[in-house]
């Protein structure tokens, strides 16, 4: 685990946290009174840190980490008349879950950089040297993108965990669960389903998507085009819907069992704020109200590129 460590720049401060951590968790667990097994707990957590683990990090240099990788464009697929699908491959294996995004940094002109979230549409638990982004042509950022041949590089910052499903424990993800999304809003809730959809075996729950855009060729494309497979996932636990605007009638309409549904919503500031009202009016409980955004200027503006 030490050795592990190392590989991601780990030096000695950085395990004052570790054990602070540590600590106040067994305080937590081990309640108001003190017994032979606490007194175990609480020696073998100091041996470990101290013992073990500690001297690997004293003695061994850590890799020095850079503040971003370089990604490399290997594939484009356009998807739609305005948007594509993106593979970027990179040297370093990373990690993320369904609803994971990534932070680029985009040279869009000599000398200029601009950061931008993307939702990561591929999924890899395990892990994987290359992440799939759908991108559409709504800004002069995304514009630089799309518009970039193969080969042509980008800065990878880091995965933002803003909102997810950590599907390797299914059992911390909603039983029932409400997607509503404002046109490309869409992308991230169609991964987070797929990804449901591959723990279905252990996942006893089910999803309800509602796709809003002034027109459903709008969001058409991505239905298909943002899964792994490449087609609509079928799933009988399982139902996509489309409607040019979001209401609570339709909403109960949709989905019956919302006062013990959680909603997820991504969408531009005024259509969030529409959908949270809607889902209340319909029987929802606003601490089941979850928003996917990102602030690019804060590394929220609600709305995904």
């Amino acid at each position: 685990l030490a050795k592990g460590h190392l590989k991601y720049g780990t030096k000695k401060d950085h395990y004052t946290a570790v054990g602070q951590n540590l600590l106040q968790t067994l305080e937590i667990v081990s309640g108001d009174k003190w017994t032979p097994e606490i007194s175990t707990a609480y020696l073998t957590a100091y041996s470990l840190i101290y013992f073990v683990m500690l001297p690997v990090i004293l003695n061994n240099e850590p890799v020095e980490i850079t503040e971003s990788l370089p990604a490399t464009i290997s594939k484009s697929e356009p998807i739609s008349a305005t948007a594509k699908r993106l593979t970027l491959t990179f040297d370093f294996n990373l990690r993320f879950h369904p609803g994971d995004a990534i932070l680029l940094g985009l040279p869009v002109a000599e000398g200029r950089e601009v950061k931008r979230h993307y939702t990561i549409a591929s999924l890899s638990v395990e892990g994987t040297n290359t992440v799939d982004i759908v991108v559409d042509d709504v800004s002069a950022s995304s514009h630089w993108l799309v518009t970039q041949a193969i080969g042509a590089t980008v800065k990878l910052y880091w995965i933002e965990s803003n909102v997810r499903f950590e599907i390797d424990s299914p059992e911390s993800i909603p039983s029932s669960v409400v997607f509503v999304s404002h046109g490309v809003g869409c992308v991230p809730f169609l991964v987070m389903l797929e990804g449901l959809y591959r723990v279905r075996e252990t996942f006893y729950g089910s999803a309800v998507t509602l796709q809003v855009a002034p027109n459903q060729a709008d969001v058409d494309a991505y239905t298909s085009a943002v899964t792994s497979t490449g087609k609509p996932i079928e799933w009988e636990s399982s139902s996509i819907h489309y409607a040019p605007t979001v209401s609570a009638d339709k909403l109960k309409d949709i989905a019956p069992n919302l006062a013990h549904s959680d909603l997820y919503v991504c969408g531009p500031a005024d259509f969030i704020a529409t959908t949270e009202e809607a889902f209340v009016a319909a029987g929802g409980s606003k601490d089941r109200i979850h928003v996917y955004s990102f602030d690019n200027a804060q590394l929220g503006a609600r709305k995904i590129e």
